[in-house]
């Protein structure tokens, strides 16, 4: 009975550690994403201090935007990820809008969308340059 015990514990502790290194060798391969971010700053009134005083913080929101499958030398693939890194600029930027509501924003929606916009955009010029060598 022990003995079978310590053959099937063998066997699911070699499964665990060959799992493990499945895992490890699918996170060490190249990451196909770029990470838009969202900059936002925001005030918040101190309560502590004197009236009408405000702090100013800056807070980001961020999404990774995948760029597997896109052959990035054909003109359609580089105008799909374009198009991914608008969709995920707007779509931080509303996030941020929400997650922020009890603040009061310095930075406008536009401006937020036109900054994430720009940080994507230039990020995947740096993809598309490494990738075209």
């Amino acid at each position: 009975m022990g003995t079978r015990f310590a053959k099937i514990s063998l066997v699911a502790a070699a499964g665990v550690i060959l799992s493990s290194g499945l895992c490890l060798a699918q996170r060490s391969g190249p990451m196909e994403e770029v990470t838009v971010v969202a900059p936002y700053l925001v005030k918040k009134k101190v309560l502590e201090s004197k009236p009408g005083r405000m702090e100013v913080f800056s807070v980001t929101v961020d999404r990774p935007v995948s760029y597997a499958g896109l052959d990035l030398t054909r003109d359609a693939d580089i105008a799909e990820f374009e198009k991914r890194i608008r969709d995920a600029a707007q779509d931080v930027c509303a996030r941020a809008d929400r997650m922020y509501r009890q603040y009061l924003p310095i930075t406008s929606h536009r401006e937020c969308i036109t900054g994430a916009t720009r940080d994507g955009l230039a990020k995947m010029e740096d993809v598309i340059a490494a990738s075209t060598g």
